[in-house]
């Protein structure tokens, strides 16, 4: 999609702007214009308007381009600018190109105009990635300095003889529990499983070596799995080993649940009574449960696994359902509640109701189907039965219904007025339209008489309708009856009621849909997780491994250390993310209360979070109605701050221009505090589901944004932790609003 561009002009005349737009507009055809004749006006779209370039004439009737060129170098100095006059002396052109004037035009080379623009463009562009590059380049030497004394991740350097601690850093001490001075006076044996141990004593080379899930023993007993990066040095003049340590717990805690519950899954479809199949896209099976290969006559499930329906069933039964797979793939088509027969391994005659739904994969693909079947041969043999077993209808515990050919009710057995409610004087020469509840479609009852007028046997479900006024869901089978010249006299309805059964099969629906919801929720944020540790990891260690190489010089080395610093930075920030949900998740965060001024709380947000908005040029202020008096609460400081920052992250991530503003105000017992941008924005049907722990809506969005989604579930369990609540209101690509409650004493 191309650039839409908002461009200024400065012009008295229409005719000559629209000479103007129509030059620029062979350019650069996705323009927004916005014409201006006076000083006022132009100032204000100037601020208002955000012009990306600025074209003015130089007479003017209040003001000269000179003085529009020098009010745009104030407001706004990077927004390139041309002259375009009917006549300029070169005494004038020169000044107007020292005060910073991209070109001029003159209106007898209009067609210059369009090329001229374009070029000023350029210069724009290339002026506003140097000056990024430049306070890049600051911002990256300050995080160095500072992060060279502060490593975010868990290391240290032991004695490969003694196997003693001779060096750790404070992420380990939070870590293990342990102090500085306990960690120094204890060895490896303190910490690693006895059958670990040797392990490690082998891995002394030189090079980097990382070794997957060991297990590691923190001060107060728990256990944990990690993973180590270390290699060889010397320490001290002694042979030592530097070691970077990953807690992958939560992962492995997670993947074991996952593998749960995945078993749990395929429990439930085993024992369904139901027959449940999956096929691929070349129609083959991949899952049947017992009930499929019960039907099918197989011992087990490598018995049919990679067949399709030729390889399974003989003759004609097999290319109809090898044709039926093939038609539902490809045109996305569901078939649903279909009949079916066909013959089983002993030779006898089986029929199926089958539903058949085309599985896609996260792109949409159809990469093959899902089938359910419910083995109706004995409902099948029973219809058969009724005609020659007339006797048996009044014990008959289905509902029962014959009508003349016009469809008027000559009998219904007692369960029908068990059924619907209805007596004897209600339904006798009444049409069976009185039991329609109006949600069973036309083309279903059309169907019905097509098939009954033509002597064959119609089956399918209905909702149909009590006296009560309650509906019910029915199965319905319908047949006609003949005399003996084989002339329809009556046709005769066999009715079971099957709302238990649909509830029941709703809520299977419901439970499969939901697990497999949250096996691919937890699949992608795993994922996501994996890629938002090992992208900063691959870094610290690729440039870690450069820093030993003498053909780099000093400067290089710096710009390395820069690098390995700032992906520290972020994977500590992952993994305090992770060891907050984890805590939540646990119930084992503490809160600390003590008196907090809120009006101090935002202006330590605002002074937190400054120098990145100022980076973004993006305006972070508080709300002025925050000014009028102060609130103090009890609360947990930390816990209040840690919210903020998410929030307030949040924003600056998904905000490109515009302003964040934060706030407070008295709401009963409770301050209710803000963040608002002019972000991006969240549809509203995603309100609840960004709170979600795993979550990220719209992912074709917000990916670019980087994140690994549980920021916004632990904001949300820490301001309920606290006793408040926190919501969102939002309009897509205009604004963000997050608000959370705190009691004023917890």
């Amino acid at each position: 999609m191309n650039q839409i561009y908002h461009v200024l002009l400065v012009e008295d005349e229409s005719f000559d702007a629209e000479l103007n737009i129509r030059e620029i507009k062979k350019v650069l055809p996705s323009c927004i214009f916005e014409v201006v004749d006076n000083k006022e006006a132009y100032q204000y779209q100037l601020k208002s308007f955000l012009p990306d370039i600025i074209i003015s004439d130089y007479n003017l009737p209040s003001f000269d381009g000179l003085s529009a060129l020098r009010i745009a170098q104030n407001v706004c100095p990077l927004i390139p600018f041309v002259i375009v006059t009917g006549s300029i002396n070169e005494d004038t052109a020169v000044e107007c190109m020292k005060a910073g004037a991209m070109d001029y035009v003159l209106k007898d080379s209009l067609k210059r105009l369009g090329s001229s623009v374009l070029s000023a463009l350029e210069q724009r562009r290339i002026r506003q990635e140097r000056a990024e590059a430049v306070e890049t380049i600051r911002l990256n030497e300050a995080k160095y300095r500072y992060m060279f004394h502060n490593n975010p991740q868990p290391m240290w350097i032991y004695d490969i003889t003694s196997l003693s601690f001779l060096e750790v850093n404070e992420a380990a001490i939070r870590h293990y529990g342990y102090s500085q001075s306990e960690f120094l006076s204890m060895t490896l044996k303190d910490i690693l499983l006895a059958e670990e141990l040797e392990k490690d004593i082998q891995s002394t080379d030189n090079q980097f070596k990382q070794i997957k899930e060991w297990t590691h023993i923190k001060k107060n007993g728990e256990h944990i799995f990690v993973e180590i990066i270390s290699h060889a040095l010397i320490f001290n003049q002694r042979n030592a080993k530097h070691v970077l340590i990953n807690d992958i717990t939560e992962r492995k805690t997670t993947e074991e649940k996952l593998k749960q519950e995945r078993k749990l899954l395929r429990t439930l479809i085993d024992n369904l009574p139901v027959t449940i199949y999956v096929k691929d896209a070349e129609c083959r099976k991949i899952i049947a449960n017992r009930a499929d290969l019960a039907i099918v006559g197989a011992e087990s499930e490598s018995d049919v696994i990679g067949k399709t329906d030729l390889d399974t069933f003989n003759n004609e039964i097999g290319q109809r359902g090898f044709a039926d797979d093939q038609r539902v793939i490809e045109t996305a088509q569901a078939v649903l509640n279909r009949e079916e027969d066909f013959y089983d391994k002993d030779g006898t005659q089986r029929w199926l109701v089958t539903s058949k739904i085309p599985l896609p994969d996260e792109n949409g693909k159809i990469v093959g189907l899902v089938g359910i079947g419910r083995d109706i041969t004995e409902h099948k043999l029973a219809q058969e039965k009724i005609l020659k077993l007339s006797k048996g209808i009044e014990q008959s515990p289905t509902t029962i219904v014959i009508t003349d050919t016009l469809g008027n009710i000559e009998y219904v057995n007692p369960k029908f007025y068990e059924s619907t409610g209805y007596e004897e004087n209600e339904v006798i020469g009444k049409n069976p339209r009185i039991l329609k509840s109006g949600l069973t479609p036309p083309e279903t009852y059309a169907e019905l008489w097509d098939t009954i007028k033509s002597g064959k046997v119609w089956s399918g479900e209905m909702l149909n309708k009590r006296k009560d006024g309650t509906n019910y869901w029915e199965w319905v089978t319908i047949t006609s009856i003949k005399n003996d010249k084989n002339i329809t006299t009556s046709y005769i309805a066999i009715k079971e009621d099957i709302s238990e059964r649909k509830k029941m099969e709703a809520e299977l629906v419901a439970a499969k849909e939901k697990a497999e919801e949250s096996d691919r929720l937890k699949s992608a944020f795993l994922a996501n997780m994996s890629h938002e540790i090992r992208t900063p990891l691959n870094s610290i260690i690729g440039f870690s491994e450069l820093l030993s190489d003498t053909d780099f010089d000093q400067e290089q080395k710096a710009e390395f250390i820069k690098t390995i610093i700032e992906n520290g930075n972020s994977l500590l920030l992952i993994i305090s993310d992770i060891m907050d949900f984890s805590m939540l998740e646990a119930h084992q965060i503490k809160i600390r209360t003590e008196k907090i001024s809120s009006k101090k709380l935002l202006k330590d947000v605002l002074i937190d979070f400054t120098n990145k908005a100022n980076q973004k040029g993006i305006e972070l202020r508080i709300d002025e109605s925050s000014n009028d008096s102060d609130v103090w609460i009890e609360s947990d400081n930390y816990r209040i701050k840690q919210v903020f920052n998410n929030l307030v992250g949040n924003a600056l991530k998904f905000t490109q221009n515009g302003s964040i503003e934060i706030g407070y105000k008295l709401k009963d017992e409770l301050v209710e505090f803000r963040v608002k941008d002019t972000g991006i924005g969240i549809s509203p049907a995603n309100f609840e589901a960004v709170f979600e722990r795993f979550r990220q809506v719209d992912t074709a969005r917000t990916r670019k944004y980087g994140g690994n989604g549980l920021g916004l579930a632990i904001s949300k369990n820490m301001v309920e932790l606290l006793g408040g609540t926190i919501w969102v209101d939002s309009v897509l690509n205009e604004y963000s609003d997050f608000r959370f409650t705190i009691p004023i004493k917890k």
